[in-house]
């Protein structure tokens, strides 16, 4: 794991314990289209969401897959989608899509 990959884990593994809700209770996803995924696909309505840039879609998949198999987030590695380089993470509700 590069350093890069783990200063981006650590920032939003902060965000999350900071929000509340153990790790199951939110969403790890990939996007090129943050603002569009979050509004449109998950019906984000609250406050408690956040993105990251990263430097490729290689680091972002290494990100979301650290949430995911590690921590036990929801989550998307991006679809069939590979160049997707934002990580976008939200605590899901019974308004979100999941």
């Amino acid at each position: 794991m590069s350093n890069r990959t783990k200063v981006i884990i650590d920032d939003i593994k902060s965000y999350i314990q900071k929000n509340g809700g153990g790790y199951n209770a939110w969403y790890v996803g990939i996007s090129e289209d943050v603002q569009d995924i979050l509004l449109n696909i998950h019906k984000i309505n609250s406050h408690f969401w956040m993105y990251k840039y990263t430097e490729s879609p290689q680091i972002a998949r290494e990100v979301v897959n650290y949430f995911l198999t590690t921590l036990g987030t929801d989550g998307d590695m991006g679809g069939g989608d590979s160049s997707g380089y934002m990580i976008y993470v939200y605590r899901k509700s019974v308004h979100t899509n999941p």
